[in-house]
């Protein structure tokens, strides 16, 4: 059987696959080479309040 596997590139699909509390244990267990019992998240997502402000690069 053929899997297809996906790269997380995008921001959206780290978060999408890591925002589930079991593949974020699974993957700092790997990492980490111990069992991750519990963590508990710190939320920074930052959101534009306004869509035509610019961020992170120089002004035009």
């Amino acid at each position: 059987m053929i899997q297809k596997i996906y790269g997380l590139k995008s921001d959206l699909n780290f978060k999408n696959v890591f925002g589930r509390k079991r593949n974020l244990i699974m993957l700092l267990s790997d990492i980490f080479e111990e069992e991750v019992e519990d963590f508990w998240y710190v939320d920074k997502e930052y959101k534009k309040e306004n869509r035509n402000l610019r961020y992170g690069s120089a002004p035009r």
